[in-house]
């Protein structure tokens, strides 16, 4: 932020101070000339004087410098006389530049304080200053044009550059760089009004330019403010002593030479140095700053996140506490039978928010096979319509050769609902919701700009619709947990971060575009496959779900192990059970009767399913095993899943799952032997 003063930034203090410098200075020309004043015509005596015209073109400046400072009027009128000015001293300065090219004698220049017998060039600015005004008007005039700013930084650094040469010359002692003729020298106080000329303009705007690095919390911004004015100075000083010790014959040139040289290297290997370490501890700093910033914002998410799930959790404990006790003092079974079955939906509530959360954390157990996304979206048309109201209208966009992918069908069928719904909530009005599909290619030079994805093909899936759009901030939040823009009660803020999770878990990207008003799009994509999709179709279980087959239950919770013994027991299975592998496999030893199915949690103390299941098939090699988890962590994926097992059971299921996959397991062709 820049330094203030009475609420203003002190660059438009700066500006105003400027314009009434140039205005006193050229009015105090000015009146040099009325009253024959020699001081006020020229600093010191015998030295080139400011002439009327000039005198009148820094009282130009002046004002309009003042009339478009920062925070100045800001009304068309005074913009308009402060552009009219620039224009004025720019021709003022063409005009007697082209007198000094053509030898044309307009006479304007000796309007005013003409005496009897002066020759009028003697009352002419030099050449030097005219194109001077052509460079400071032009700067002056095109200051509030959006799109002129180039133009006007380019004409005051050259203008700045002219008026450092003339007062260089003044300090070395060099007249060449400020006199060209008898009546052509530039005067040190045109010289200076030339520099507050150039540093008025760069300072009206002071977010652009040289001004704004030098501005900025950038490193280059640190690293100007102390460049630029030790590069600016020290070649002066430098220069200066050179010069007097030459004079003063206390060196021969060549070792002055010498001397400047080796002192300006050395000056410059210092700062050059000196700034380096300063530009490294602010860049240490603003890691660090940076750093403490992330650890913030991360807490905050983990305080929205078990906000959220303190919330719901809590609303389902309570049902399911108070269901009861209303169960075990209920007085006829009837009544238990409702208090059951709130419990179990209290259950089932608790399960979907755990999956939605571990879907957010991209820990959710995926069933991934080759689809084709447009046989999804056709088989869902139906339910996708049924969500879409009379108002909206539903556009479909199928590619007709679209590649395939692999993913969870219930996910994706799962995701499109998800953004069907924000979508047709988007456009409370009606509007048009398309979902449409399309092959895409991400070569590498796109890939280096986008960590999200990796060079290749890939398989696109939009949902976009003409709703009210999102702002910049909204959209930055947009897949965070437990955010929401919809009122209390309306929503949990878990839909979108879901699906966020399910598409980085399946190795794919997601963006969204949107503006207010105009709508927003959902763009999903997933790594192309070349593998054909596969059929699978979902049959219910024609045949009995009992069974009297011999089953090992695995689990090291007490509450869940009895639980799926009670439930597979109740089908007529003959069941054992143990808390561990170790345990399990003293069963296995001791049983005289080989078991058909092991059923096992991944991940359990002493011994887990791999070395559980290795050890296992060297009694039984066509023992059928269905391993149980609630978590897709590193352990999951380390558990090899061989052909013609039962796969993975994701916690929690219920008896029907529990029944239906078990019977499907032990109906199928028996394992090969060993574990691959």
């Amino acid at each position: 932020m820049p330094a203030k003063h009475d609420g203003r930034p002190l660059g438009a203090r700066w500006v105003a101070a400027l314009a009434v410098a140039l205005t006193l200075l050229g009015g105090a020309v000015l009146l040099g000339w009325a009253l024959g004043l020699e001081p006020l015509t020229a600093v010191v005596p015998g030295l080139a004087t400011m002439k009327p015209n000039t005198a009148l073109g820094f009282l130009a400046c002046g004002v309009a410098l003042w009339l478009q400072r920062p925070f100045g009027p800001g009304s068309p009128w005074a913009i308009r006389l402060a552009q009219g000015s620039g224009v004025a001293v720019a021709l003022l300065g063409l005009l007697t530049a082209v007198e000094y090219r053509t030898g044309w004698a307009g006479g304007f220049d000796a309007i005013l304080f003409l005496a009897e017998g002066q020759n009028p060039s003697e009352l002419r600015m030099s050449e030097a200053t005219a194109w001077g005004f052509v460079m400071g008007g032009t700067a002056v005039a095109l200051l509030r044009l959006p799109r002129g700013w180039p133009l006007v930084h380019g004409a005051a650094l050259a203008l700045a550059t002219l008026s450092g040469a003339a007062l260089v010359g003044y300090l070395y002692g060099v007249e060449a760089l400020y006199a060209v003729d008898p009546f052509g020298s530039v005067a040190i106080h045109t010289a200076l009004a030339f520099l507050l000329v150039a540093v008025g303009v760069l300072l009206t705007r002071p977010d652009r330019g040289i001004v704004g690095l030098v501005r900025s919390d950038t490193a280059g911004g640190s690293t100007s403010r102390v460049l630029f004015p030790t590069v600016v100075l020290v070649p002066f000083v430098l220069g200066r002593l050179h010069l007097w010790g030459l004079e003063g014959g206390l060196y021969p040139p060549a070792f002055g030479s010498a001397l400047f040289a080796v002192a300006t290297a050395a000056l410059c290997v210092g700062l050059v140095w000196l700034n380096a370490r300063r530009v490294d501890r602010a860049a240490q700093e603003r890691r660090n700053l940076e750093s403490q910033i992330s650890h913030g914002r991360k807490m905050d998410a983990v305080g929205r996140l078990a906000g959220g799930i303190a919330h719901d959790f809590n609303n389902v404990l309570t049902a399911v506490i108070n269901t009861a006790d209303l169960a075990l003092d209920a007085p006829d079974p009837e009544s238990v039978r409702d208090d059951l079955l709130t419990i179990r939906g209290a259950g089932v509530r608790a399960a979907k928010l755990t999956s939605r959360l571990l879907a957010v954390s991209r820990r959710q157990l995926l069933e991934p096979r080759v689809l084709s996304i447009n046989e999804v979206l056709r088989e869902n048309e139906a339910i996708l319509r049924s969500l879409v109201p009379s108002s909206v209208q539903l556009e479909w966009q199928f590619a007709p050769d679209l590649g395939n992918a692999r993913l969870d069908r219930s996910q994706l069928e799962q995701i499109v609902v998800n953004l069907v719904v924000n979508a047709v909530h988007a456009m409370p009005e009606g509007g048009t919701l398309t979902i449409r599909t399309a092959n895409t290619v991400f070569e590498e030079r796109y890939a280096d700009r986008h960590a999200d994805v990796a060079p290749g093909a890939y398989t696109v899936l939009e949902v976009a619709d003409t709703g009210i759009g999102m702002d910049h901030e909204v959209m930055d939040r947009i897949f965070e947990p437990f955010f929401t823009t919809r009122p209390a009660g309306e929503g949990t803020g878990l839909g979108l971060a879901s699906v966020h999770g399910v598409v980085r878990q399946s190795g794919g990207a997601i963006w969204v575009y949107s503006e207010p008003g105009l709508g927003t799009t959902f763009k999903l994509c997933f790594p192309r496959v070349a593998e054909a999709a596969e059929r699978v179709a979902e049959v219910a279980h024609r045949g009995s779900l009992r069974g009297s087959e011999r089953v090992l239950v695995v689990d090291d919770d007490e509450a869940v192990r009895r639980a799926v013994v009670r439930a597979l027991a109740s089908a007529g299975y003959r069941v054992e059970s143990a808390e561990n592998g170790r345990a399990a496999l003293e069963v296995i030893a001791s049983s005289a009767e080989a078991f058909d199915l092991l059923l096992t949690d991944v991940v359990m103390p002493e011994l887990g399913a791999r070395g559980l299941v290795e050890q296992a098939r060297a009694w039984y090699p066509d023992l059928r095993v269905i391993q149980m988890s609630g978590y897709a962590g590193d352990a999951v994926a380390r558990v090899g899943l061989e052909e013609g097992s039962g796969g993975i059971l994701a916690k929690p299921f219920t008896m029907a799952e529990l029944h239906r996959r078990v019977r499907d397991t032990l109906d199928a062709a028996p394992a090969h032997a060993g574990v691959r």
